[in-house]
C-alpha cells in the first residue's frame, strides 16, 4: 500500500509540475511582452498582438485548471466580457489586412515584432478571403519569425497553395516537396505536387523556390513567365475536375 500510494503521490506531483511549467511560460511570455507606448493602444498590428496574447494565455490557464477549478478560474470568470475572444482576434487579424491592403504596407511595418504564431493567424485570414498575395506575405513572415517544427509544417503548406494560386508554380512544386519532407505521408499535399509537376516540364519543376520581395506581384517575377490567370483556368479546372487540394 505504501509503495502504490507513493507511485499516486509522485504521479500527480509529476502532472502538477507540468502544470505548473505552463503557468510560468504564460506568465514568462506576458511579462516579455512590450507594452504598447500608453493605455490606448497606437497601432492595429499592437492591437492584434495584445489581443493573439491574451487568448493563447487564457485558453493555457484554462486547460491546466480545467480538471480542478481554482481562485485564477473565479478569476478569469469574474472577467469573462473583457477577456478578448477567438471572434476579436478574427476582427483584428481583418483590421491589419484591411490596412495593409489600403496603404500597401509590409508585414514588419504592420507587426514587427509579430511572432510566428501570431503571423501564421493573420496569413489563414487572409487565406480564407482569397486574398492570396497577402496570404503570401504573412505565411512568408511566419517562416522568418522562428517557427516551431508545427508551425513551420503548416506555413509552409499553406504558402505552397497560395504560391500555385498566385501562379508561382516552381514555388508551390519546391515548398510541396519540403511538406513531403516533414510529413511524408500527407496525401493532400502528394496528389497536389503531382498536379503542379504535370503543368510545368521536368527540368522546370526541379527550380528551388527562393522568397523575393515581389512575390505578392508573383506576375513579375516568376521564373517560368506563366500567368496567374492560365494557371487559375486550367483545362481540369474549367470542367470542374479539381486536381489540387487547398490545406
Amino acid at each position: 500500500v505504501e509503495k502504490l500510494l507513493a507511485a499516486h503521490v509522485r504521479d500527480y506531483y509529476n502532472f502538477q509540475s507540468e502544470n505548473l511549467r505552463s503557468l510560468l511560460d504564460v506568465a514568462n511570455a506576458l511579462e516579455a511582452a512590450t507594452a504598447p507606448p500608453s493605455e490606448v493602444l497606437q497601432t492595429v498590428g499592437e492591437s492584434f498582438q495584445v489581443i493573439d496574447r491574451v487568448i493563447t494565455a487564457v485558453n493555457t490557464i484554462r486547460a491546466v485548471l480545467a480538471p480542478q477549478g481554482t481562485s485564477l478560474e473565479a478569476f478569469l470568470a469574474s472577467r469573462e466580457k473583457i477577456i478578448p475572444t477567438t471572434e476579436d482576434l478574427i476582427g483584428a487579424a481583418n483590421s491589419v489586412l484591411r490596412l495593409q491592403r489600403t496603404y500597401n504596407l509590409t508585414t514588419t511595418e504592420l507587426m514587427p515584432t509579430g511572432s510566428a504564431r501570431q503571423h501564421l493567424t493573420v496569413g489563414r485570414q487572409a487565406y480564407r478571403q482569397a486574398d492570396f498575395p497577402s496570404a503570401i506575405d504573412w505565411f512568408s513572415a511566419a517562416l522568418a519569425s522562428q517557427p516551431n517544427a508545427t508551425e513551420r509544417g503548416e506555413a509552409i503548406d499553406y504558402l505552397a497553395y497560395c504560391l500555385f494560386r498566385a501562379g508561382n508554380i516552381t514555388g508551390a512544386i519546391s515548398l510541396s516537396r519540403e511538406v513531403l519532407a516533414l510529413q511524408p505521408d500527407n496525401a493532400r499535399v502528394a496528389d497536389n505536387l503531382e498536379y503542379y509537376e504535370s503543368l510545368l516540364s521536368p527540368q522546370e519543376s526541379n527550380l528551388v523556390y527562393t522568397p523575393l520581395a515581389q512575390d505578392r506581384n508573383s506576375s513579375d517575377h516568376n521564373q517560368l513567365g506563366h500567368r496567374p490567370e492560365a494557371v487559375l483556368t486550367s483545362p481540369n479546372q474549367c470542367t470542374g475536375h479539381d486536381d489540387h487540394h487547398p490545406p
